[in-house]
This record gives structure tokens, C-alpha cells and sequence, in this order.
């Protein structure tokens, strides 16, 4: 048969050097398609694709509202976001389909002590465990220590006293650890103590280098907004309630002082107030106010920092529970916040703005005061007349751009002096024009880290 075709090859193409030139480049393109067939599956959109990794870690996902999922279709304009570290969304013939990414491309398993994970079948392969006391950590907070891996487990549980230490006295702050077989490694620090993660100065919170002045709010999922199957008190615009998932991140602990805002505007990073002069006799440690969203934006920013999402805001006021306020759910009084608690008595009788934190028994979860009363607080998103479009799903670190935001309204959260006991509830949403200010509307702001893919540069 052979012998036949390249016979009939002959009287096409003539010469039999032409032949086996033409044979030769045929075998090898075949090759190279066959090497380079999209190995992909096309899932049917009412159904659920098995045997793929959905986790999304180290993937380079598109968090756009209205970017295309499987089985969406796409152009050179909605370009269809990675599913995970080994299963692309590939735009083939107008449409997003999961494909597999090829065998052996490097990929994370998350797991602190495995070495050279790869991606097999769509899914990211464990590669070997690393060797023990090799450092390792397993939080990714700078301020908790490293630990060493034990057994393919990152051990980091520490103790002060290891009498058969097996690397000698333990020095420069170290411990040693009976887990990592009597090793020393780095001593965990306490909130409040001084750190250098490599990429901040700052202070150590819940584990995290954050700037000074902040504390930190974990990564995780909590829930936004209020349920008005449950409570009859809820804002339409704050329903319905919906979890969301934040990425780690850090808030002021108080908000934005009198003395803060005064360097800022010697700095020449903020605008003066219309009223400046009247403040100059306030002390530097009272809540400024009279902020419009402009100046809050511009004293946060000058400060290293930015304003608040509403979601991390609303997280830091809260936690991951069903709080009504931040301390919890008992009834608000002039022991936890600075309120009008009854009609007439703002600001608890003083009717006047506190120093940041005189109350701290009204601190939230996370270690935050003054987010229920004293000054309400511009957060940085603009306006979102409610939260239906998140129902049904867990948007992750969701934002309303101010550029789609054509009448300039943002929102106001946590009431203030002169607010009643319903608009200093952590759900209470107040919209506003940017333009707005008031001797009760002040700043606080929030710092995210650098993502990092090395140890030394968490937060």
C-alpha cells in the first residue's frame, strides 16, 4: 500500500526526492497538530465539570462582574478569566470551555511544606515533602513567627524552655520548639510590639505587620447587611443580607484625629477646611470632623493608607456574626458609644465630639473603637442603592467604582454624636453627595498589603 501511494505521489508531484520531501513535511505537521489539540471539555452550563481543582489560589482570576463563565460567550473584549491554577477557560469558537492546563506546569498546593507541586489532569499535584526543620509558615502573618516542617507539616508550636535543644541555646528573641525536634525559630510577637516584615515598619496585630494605629481583620467570608425576615428595623437598602468574602486586611483602630488632619494639610496633601480656623482650639487626639469625601479621601492616601470599602467596613464593625452593634447585641449606652441615647441628649449629654477611643468598652470584634457614634465615617465605594445584585452569591472584595457613580454619592456609616440608637447600627447605610460635611462627619481608613508569594513579605 505504501509502495502504491508513493507511486501515484510520483505522477502528481514528480521526482521521488519530491516525494519524500512532501511525505517527510506532511509526518511532521501531523506531529506538531497532534502535539499542540486544545485538550479541553465542554461543560454544559446546567451542569457541574468533575475531576477539575476549582480552587482559584494563585490563579489569576478577573473579579469583574460581568466577566464571562463557562459556556458564556466570548470576544476580544470579554476575555474569559482563569477557572484555576490548572484549568484555563479557554475562548474557543465564541465560547469559554474549561480546559486543562499541559501536565507538569508548576503550580501551589497551598501546603507550606511540599516542594515542586505541579498541575496533572487539571488539578494541582502535592510534589514531595520538604525535608524536616526546613522553615516554613503556614499563616502568612509575619508577627506569628515561622515554623519548621515536621513530617510534611508545618509544626509551630513553641515553648520557652527546650532543655535538649539540639542547635544549643536558643538567642535573638528565638524559642525552641519540642514539635521541630528541639530547634529554635522565631518568637511570635504580641499585639502592640514593634515588627519589620521587609516591607513595613509597623506593629504587630492578630499576627499581622500592620502600619501603627491599625488593627488587623483576617481573610474570610462574613455576613453584610441586614435580614429583614428576622429583624423589622432593616433599611431597605441594606437588604438583603449576603456573605461576602474579604481578603485580610487593616483599620484604623480610631478614626482620623484632629492632630492627624492638621499635619496633613501643613503637608500641603489636604485641602483646609472651610471652618479651619474654628478647630484650632480642639485637642489633636479629638475625632476631626467636618470632612467632606474629598478631604477624608485625601487624609487617608497622604497617611499611607485609603478609605474603607464599605464591606471591610462593615466586617471590622461587626466580625463573622450576626452583631447588631459592635460590642455585640446589647442595648447601646454612653458606656459604648457616643450617641444621642435619649431625644435631646446628644453626644450623651456633652452634645460635642470625643476623643478617639474614650469608650473602648464599645469596641468591635477586631479591636476597632468608635464605629458605632461619635463621627460618621465616608467609606471609599460609590453609591449602591441596595444589595440585591450580590444575592445568591459571595462576591469577593466587591466594589461600586466612583466612576459609575455619575452623582457623586458615597456612603456614610456608623452614625455619630448626634445620631439616634437605629443609624449607629453596623448595617446603617446614609448616602450623601461628596460634597457633604458636617460637625458630626469625620474619616477612618484601611491599609492592604502587597500580595506576597514569599515568606518574608506577609503582612
Amino acid at each position: 500500500m505504501a509502495a502504491m501511494n508513493r507511486s501515484l505521489l510520483a505522477r502528481v508531484v514528480g521526482s521521488p526526492s519530491r516525494v519524500v520531501s512532501l511525505l517527510s513535511f506532511c509526518a511532521a505537521l501531523t506531529a506538531c497538530i497532534e502535539a499542540n489539540r486544545p485538550q479541553f471539555v465542554v461543560a454544559d452550563s446546567s451542569e457541574t465539570v468533575t475531576g477539575v481543582d476549582t480552587t482559584t489560589a494563585g490563579a489569576d482570576v478577573a473579579d469583574v462582574a460581568d466577566a464571562p463563565d463557562v459556556g458564556d460567550e466570548c470576544d476580544g473584549l470579554r476575555q474569559c478569566p482563569r477557572l484555576s491554577q490548572c484549568v484555563e477557560n479557554a475562548c474557543v469558537a465564541g465560547r469559554c470551555v474549561a480546559q486543562n492546563r499541559q501536565d507538569d506546569v508548576a503550580c501551589d498546593d497551598n501546603e507550606p511544606c511540599t516542594t515542586t507541586d505541579v498541575c496533572r489532569s487539571g488539578v494541582c499535584m502535592a510534589g514531595p515533602k520538604s525535608i524536616d526543620n526546613t522553615v516554613c509558615d503556614d499563616d502568612g502573618l509575619f508577627c506569628t513567627g515561622f515554623g519548621l516542617c515536621v513530617a510534611g507539616t508545618c509544626e509551630r508550636q513553641l515553648r520557652e524552655d527546650c532543655p535538649t535543644a539540639v542547635s544549643g541555646p536558643c538567642s535573638d528573641g528565638s524559642v525552641c520548639s519540642e514539635e521541630a525536634h528541639g530547634a529554635c525559630v522565631p518568637k511570635p510577637l504580641d499585639d502592640g510590639e514593634k515588627c519589620d516584615s521587609g516591607k513595613l515598619k509597623g506593629e504587630c496585630s492578630r499576627g499581622a505587620c500592620v502600619p501603627p494605629a491599625m488593627v488587623w481583620v483576617p481573610e474570610g467570608v462574613f455576613d453584610q447587611g441586614c435580614d429583614g425576615n428576622v429583624s423589622s428595623i432593616c433599611q431597605d437598602n441594606a437588604k438583603p443580607e449576603h456573605d461576602v468574602y474579604l481578603s485580610g486586611f487593616a483599620i484604623g483602630a480610631r478614626e482620623v484625629a484632629e492632630g492627624d488632619w492638621r499635619k496633613c494639610v501643613l503637608a500641603g496633601a489636604c485641602l483646609a477646611r472651610v471652618h479651619e480656623a474654628d478647630h484650632a482650639l480642639v485637642g489633636e487626639r479629638v475625632s476631626a470632623t467636618e470632612l467632606d469625601w474629598v478631604r477624608a479621601k485625601a487624609v487617608c492616601e497622604w497617611s499611607g493608607a485609603a478609605l474603607c470599602s464599605e464591606a471591610q467596613w462593615e466586617k471590622a464593625a461587626r466580625g463573622t456574626g450576626d452583631n447588631r452593634f459592635p460590642w455585640g447585641n446589647a442595648v447601646a449606652d454612653c458606656t459604648l458609644a457616643n450617641f444621642a441615647d435619649e431625644p435631646g441628649a446628644t453626644g450623651c449629654g456633652t452634645h460635642a465630639v470625643d476623643e478617639g477611643g474614650a469608650r473602648p468598652a464599645g469596641a468591635s470584634p477586631y479591636g476597632a473603637l468608635d464605629m458605632a457614634g461619635n463621627v460618621w465615617e465616608w467609606v471609599a465605594d460609590g453609591y449602591l442603592e441596595n444589595y440585591s445584585a450580590f444575592a445568591g452569591g459571595t462576591p469577593r472584595d466587591p466594589t461600586v467604582p466612583v466612576e459609575a457613580n455619575d452623582l457623586q454619592i458615597h456612603m456614610l456609616r456608623g452614625g455619630g454624636w448626634q445620631s439616634g440608637t437605629s443609624e449607629i447600627y453596623v448595617y446603617h447605610r446614609r448616602a450623601e453627595g461628596a460634597e457633604v460635611s458636617d460637625v458630626d462627619i469625620g474619616a477612618r481608613c484601611c491599609w492592604q498589603p502587597e500580595p506576597s508569594t514569599t515568606s518574608g513579605g506577609q503582612p
